[in-house]
C-alpha cells in the first residue's frame, strides 16, 4: 500500500506514538498498584486483628482459670488443714506425712509445708522433681510458669495449732493456653489463607470487569477501534500542551456515503462487515503516530500528528482512498460504498478539541455537497456556507413535521389536442423566514443529509390525498405523476411508501405515475428493477426523467420496466438551433415508439417548439408555454375552464 510520504518523502516526525486513551483498560493492574496495595494491606489488618483477639482470648482464659485455680487450691488447703487437727495437737508425724502425701493427687500442687507454734516445720511435702520457691508467690525455674500459693489454719475445737501452706504452679494452665492458641493460631492461619485467596480472587474479577467496562468505554465493541470518548480524551491531552511547544497535527473526519443503504436493504449484519473491513483497512494505512476511531454510525476519525505537510491535500486524500478501496460486496456486487471526508488543522483552524471537530465536521459536509468520495481540507470560508446548508437540513427535519412543504402542478397537455390530461407534483416549501423555496435549494441537501427517503414518501402521500380530492371533484381522469429519489428506489422504500400512501388515500394506482433520472436507472441493480416492476404490476406507470442525460444503453433501456420517457429540457430548447438536439428529439421519439413507449417533452416554451414536437409524433408535453406550476386550486380552475371551453366549442 502506498502512503503519502512516497509522493513528498516528508516522514512524520512525532517523536512518539500517541498515548492510548486508558493504558487501564488494556493492561492488568500491576503488583504494585493501589488494588494490590489495599488488598495486602487489609489482608495484614485482618491478621493483626486476629492475633490480638487471640492474645486477648488467651489472656482472659488464663486469668479465669487463674483464679479457679487459687479458689480449688485454697479449697483443697482447707480439705487437708482439717484432717491434720488431731495429728498435730497429738504430735503424731506419722499421720502428718500421710495427710500431706494426699496431694499427689492434686498435680498442679508442688510443695505444701505444716508449721506449728513459733514456725517449728511440723512436715513437709514436694512433688518429684520440684523445688520449693519460698517466696511470697512468683515465677519458678521455668520463667513462663507463676507460682501460686494459698494457706489455711490446722484447727481444733477453734484453736489454731499450726498453719498450712500450699505451692501451686500454673504449667496446666499455660499448657491449656498453649493448646487453645495453636489452635486458635492454626484456625486464623487457614480463615486467612482462604480470605486471601478469595480476596485475590475477587480482586481479579473486579479487575477484569474494571478492564472490560473501562475497554467498552474506549473501545468500539464492532470494529475493536477506539471510540469518540477516547478520541475526545486523545485530543484533549495532544492540544492541553502546558509548558510544551504546540505540535501540529491533523484531524480527519471520514463519514461513508450511501451507507444507510446497506443496513436497508442487507441488514445490519453486513454493515458491521462493511465497518469492521473499513476500521481494518484504516489501520493498515495509518501513518507512524497515527490513531483511527469509530465515532458512531458510519462515521471514522483520524488523528494524524505531524509536522509537515500540512497544505498538502493530496496527502490525506491518498491515504483515505487507499484505506477505503473496498472491493464490490459480495451481498450485492453494484453496490458502490465511497467516503466524504474532511480535514481541520491544529493549531490553524482551531485551538480546541470542540473547534477543531466542529472544522472537521464542516469540511467533511462540505466534501459531502460535492458528492462521493470528495475530500475537503478546512477553509474559514468553509463554515458560513456549511453551516448555511446544516441549518437547512435541520430545518427540513422540522419542516415535514410541522408540515411547511406544499405540491404545485405543472399542467401536462396531449401535445395533438392541446388538453390538459395531466400534472408534474412538485414540491415547495414555505420557510417561516426564507419564504418559499424551490426544489433545488433543498433537494441536494436532503440527499445528502438522509431526508430524501422521508421527503419522497411525504411527497408520494401528498401527492395521492390530492388526486382523490380531484376524483372527488370530477377530475378522477387525471394523470399525476411523482418524483422519486434513487434512495428510495435502492433502500426498498418505494414499494411500502407507494403502498402506505395508497392504502391511507385510498387513490386509483393505474393514474399515477413516478418518475426516475435516467442516470439513477442505469445505476438500478437487478433487485431495484425487481421493485419497479412491482409497481407496474400494481398499475403505476414508470417514466424515465431527463431522458438522453444519463448515456444509457439501448440493451439496459429494453430490460428496464418503463413506460414513458420524458425528452429533458435541454434538446427541447435546442432542438429549432441546434441540428444535433433536434435529431436526438426525432430519435428518442422513433425509438419509443419501436419500444412503445409514450413521450413527454419537457421546457416547451415556443409553440413552434409545441409544432415540432406534434409533427415529430411526440404525445405529451408539458413547459412554460402551457403553464407554470399551479397550487392545486388553480391547477383544478384550469382544467375546469378547459373542460367548459370545449363544451362550449361542441354545443357551437
Amino acid at each position: 500500500m502506498s502512503h503519502p510520504r512516497d509522493a513528498d518523502g516528508a516522514a512524520c516526525p512525532l517523536g512518539a506514538s500517541p498515548p492510548a486513551p486508558r493504558e487501564s483498560a488494556h493492561t492488568p493492574p500491576a503488583p504494585g498498584s493501589l488494588a494490590a496495595r489495599l488488598t495486602r494491606l487489609s489482608m495484614w489488618a485482618a491478621a493483626l486483628a486476629l492475633l490480638v483477639t487471640g492474645a486477648a482470648l488467651n489472656l482472659a482464659t488464663y486469668l479465669m482459670g487463674r483464679e479457679a485455680l487459687l479458689r480449688q487450691s485454697a479449697e483443697q488447703a482447707r480439705l487437708v488443714a482439717a484432717q491434720l487437727g488431731a495429728a498435730v495437737a497429738f504430735n503424731d508425724r506419722p499421720a502428718m506425712g500421710e495427710s500431706l502425701q494426699s496431694l499427689e493427687g492434686v498435680p498442679s500442687i508442688t510443695h505444701a509445708t505444716l508449721q506449728g507454734a513459733g514456725g517449728l516445720l511440723l512436715g513437709r511435702y514436694d512433688r518429684v522433681g520440684e523445688v520449693s520457691v519460698r517466696a511470697a508467690g512468683g515465677w519458678g525455674a521455668e520463667p513462663w510458669v507463676e507460682r501460686l500459693r494459698v494457706a489455711a489454719p490446722v484447727l481444733l475445737d477453734g484453736r489454731e495449732l499450726a498453719h498450712l501452706e500450699l505451692e501451686v504452679d500454673t504449667a496446666s494452665l499455660l499448657e491449656r493456653g498453649l493448646v487453645f492458641g495453636g489452635l486458635t493460631m492454626a484456625v486464623g492461619a487457614v480463615a486467612l489463607t482462604m480470605a486471601w485467596l478469595f480476596a485475590v480472587g475477587v480482586r481479579r474479577d473486579i479487575d477484569r470487569v474494571e478492564r472490560r467496562l473501562d475497554d467498552l468505554a474506549h473501545r468500539d465493541p464492532v470494529t475493536g477501534l477506539f471510540n469518540r470518548h477516547a478520541a475526545t480524551s486523545h485530543l484533549q491531552d495532544l492540544v492541553r500542551t502546558g509548558d510544551r511547544p504546540q505540535r501540529p497535527f491533523s484531524l480527519i473526519s471520514i463519514d461513508l456515503d450511501d451507507f444507510k443503504l446497506i443496513n436497508d436493504t442487507l441488514g445490519h449484519a453486513a454493515g458491521d462487515a462493511v465497518l469492521t473491513r473499513v476500521a481494518a483497512r484504516l489501520q493498515r494505512g495509518l501513518r507512524p503516530g497515527g490513531q483511527a476511531y469509530r465515532f458512531g454510525g458510519d462515521e471514522f476519525v483520524v488523528i494524524c500528528p505531524c509536522e509537515q505537510g500540512l497544505e498538502q491535500p493530496a496527502m490525506y486524500h491518498r491515504l483515505v482512498l487507499d484505506a477505503l478501496a473496498i472491493e464490490p460486496l459480495a451481498e450485492a456486487p453494484d453496490m458502490q460504498l465511497g467516503a466524504s471526508v474532511g480535514v481541520a488543522r491544529f493549531p490553524r483552524d482551531a485551538g480546541d478539541v470542540a473547534g477543531l471537530l466542529q472544522a472537521a465536521d464542516i469540511a467533511m459536509y462540505a466534501a459531502k455537497q460535492r458528492g462521493k468520495n470528495q475530500l475537503v481540507i478546512f477553509e474559514p470560508a468553509l463554515r458560513e456556507r456549511t453551516e448555511q446548508w446544516m441549518q437547512i437540513a435541520n430545518d427540513l427535519r422540522g419542516a415535514l413535521r410541522r408540515n411547511e412543504l406544499r405540491l404545485q402542478f405543472q399542467p401536462i397537455v396531449d401535445l395533438q389536442t392541446g388538453r390538459t390530461i395531466g400534472a408534474e407534483a412538485l414540491v415547495r416549501w414555505q420557510h417561516p423566514l426564507r419564504g418559499w423555496m424551490l426544489p433545488g435549494d433543498f433537494v441536494p441537501v436532503a440527499e445528502r443529509s438522509g431526508l430524501i427517503a422521508e421527503l419522497g414518501g411525504w411527497v408520494l402521500s401528498a401527492a395521492a390525498c390530492q388526486w382523490v380530492a380531484w376524483r372527488q371533484a370530477g377530475l378522477g381522469w387525471l394523470n399525476l405523476a411523482v418524483n422519486v429519489s434513487p434512495q428510495q428506489l435502492r433502500r426498498g422504500l418505494l414499494t411500502q411508501q407507494f403502498d402506505q400512501a395508497i392504502a391511507a388515500s385510498g387513490a386509483d394506482p393505474h393514474h399515477l405515475t413516478v418518475e426516475l433520472t435516467e442516470h439513477s436507472l442505469v445505476e438500478t441493480a437487478d433487485g431495484q428493477i425487481s421493485l419497479l416492476e412491482a409497481l407496474q404490476q400494481r398499475g403505476v406507470q414508470v417514466a424515465i426523467d431527463d431522458f438522453g442525460t444519463g448515456l444509457s444503453s439501448l440493451s439496459y433501456l429494453k430490460r428496464l420496466p418503463v413506460n414513458k420517457l420524458k425528452i429533458d429540457r435541454s434538446f427541447v430548447a435546442g432542438m429549432q438551433v441546434h441540428e444535433g438536439d433536434a435529431a436526438i428529439v426525432g430519435a428518442t421519439v422513433a425509438m419509443a415508439g419501436a419500444f412503445g413507449l409514450q413521450v413527454v417533452a419537457e421546457g416547451i416554451e415556443t409553440e413552434g417548439q409545441r409544432r415540432e414536437l406534434a409533427a415529430l409524433g411526440c404525445h405529451q408535453g408539458q413547459g412554460y408555454l402551457f403553464s407554470r406550476p399551479l397550487s392545486a386550486a388553480d391547477f383544478e380552475e384550469r382544467v375546469r375552464q378547459e373542460l367548459t371551453t370545449a363544451a362550449a366549442e361542441t354545443v357551437l
